[in-house]
Parts: structure tokens; C-alpha cells; sequence
């Protein structure tokens, strides 16, 4: 569910925003040695754009205005280490911790340049 937490600035004629806000995963922080991103996805040829998500947040300075659809990638190791009978190399089991249910994207407006724009992904 995506909730909008504030909206401040002034619409330009920009074809992008700055969006910033945080990620939670059923209303808990994102663990902190997991691998995690959001993309956001514009309906325009080329605006796709790609940040890391950090301590549960991200800072997305070029996100396409208008319609976009936001995925997210939130994955993890876990389990033991174990060894891979090929290469010999360490390596451990990785999970994906995202709902299914996002797996088609949220649906955002980005009207605003400065928006912060949090997502609870329960």
C-alpha cells in the first residue's frame, strides 16, 4: 500500500522530480544486510530509473513525472554457508522478501518536484 506521507514544491516543466522517502517491509525496517532497490518505471520510452534503497531509504533525484509503476527488490541471505560443488566457491541461499502481491508494480503519480513518498509493502 502506497501511502503518501507530504507533498511540497512547485511544479516545473521538468520531465522528472526529486522523490525521497522510506521502505518498510510488513511495517518492519528493511534488515540491514539485505540487497534492496526500487525502481520507478515511466510510461515514456527511456524513464526508467534505478536507486538503492539504504537504512530503508532512498533518494531518487530523476524520477519521470506523471504515471509510473514502482517495483521494488528486496532480497536476503539466508541459511547456512554453503559450498558450491562446481566452483568451490561460499555462497548462501538468497530470498526474496518482497510480498507477491507487488510483483506488478505499485501505482504512482509523481506530480511534485521534493515529494516524499513512502512505501509500507505488507
Amino acid at each position: 500500500m502506497a501511502v503518501i506521507a507530504a507533498a511540497i514544491g512547485c511544479s516545473g516543466s521538468s520531465s522528472t522530480a526529486h522523490l525521497a522517502g522510506a521502505v518498510t517491509v510488513g511495517g518492519k525496517p528493511i534488515p540491514a544486510d539485505a540487497n534492496a532497490s526500487i525502481t520507478f518505471h515511466g510510461s515514456g520510452e527511456g524513464q526508467t530509473v534505478n536507486v538503492p534503497i539504504v537504512d530503508g531509504k532512498y533518494d531518487s533525484p530523476a524520477t519521470p513525472r506523471g504515471e509510473v509503476r514502482v517495483y521494488f527488490t528486496v532480497t536476503q541471505e539466508v541459511g547456512p554457508v554453503k559450498k558450491s560443488p562446481r566452483t568451490g566457491a561460499d555462497y548462501r541461499d538468497i530470498v526474496d522478501i518482497v510480498p507477491p502481491k507487488y510483483a506488478t508494480g505499485v501505482a504512482l503519480t509523481v506530480a511534485e518536484d521534493n515529494q516524499q513518498q513512502d512505501f509500507n509493502l505488507d
